[in-house]
């Protein structure tokens, strides 16, 4: 993965051990980016541990569905590595249980 070392690379969604997103700030990371990580959990600081909690690495909870937050997280990032070069918006929501209204084609398929 040539051209990422020394840029600053910004991943959201990046909260899960298993996930695309810590994955993905993994590969970078070995591939010499500087990586800010952002997840709206605190295990995003669980992730910066195993990338190597270092000067080349920042994390922080956001929730980026809320303007303030993802200001503050940019401005904090900016702070701690530069300006971002490379963003790998990850970030995604997962919903459970949600009741999905009838529609007339379900309610059509019921009758037979």
């Amino acid at each position: 993965m040539n051209g990422v070392k020394n840029h600053v690379a910004l991943v959201t969604g990046a909260g899960s051990p298993s996930g695309i997103g810590f994955a993905t700030a993994q590969i970078l990371k070995r591939a010499g980016a500087r990586i800010a990580i952002t997840s709206t959990t605190d295990r995003v600081h669980q992730r910066r541990q195993e990338l190597g909690e270092d000067e080349l690495t920042f994390a922080a909870v956001a929730d980026l569905t809320q303007t303030k937050d993802v200001t503050d997280f940019l401005h904090q990032v900016e702070d701690a590595l530069g300006p971002v070069d490379i963003l790998v918006n990850n970030a995604g929501m997962v919903q459970i249980g949600r009741d999905e209204p009838s529609s007339p084609l379900s309610e059509m398929s019921d009758e037979k």
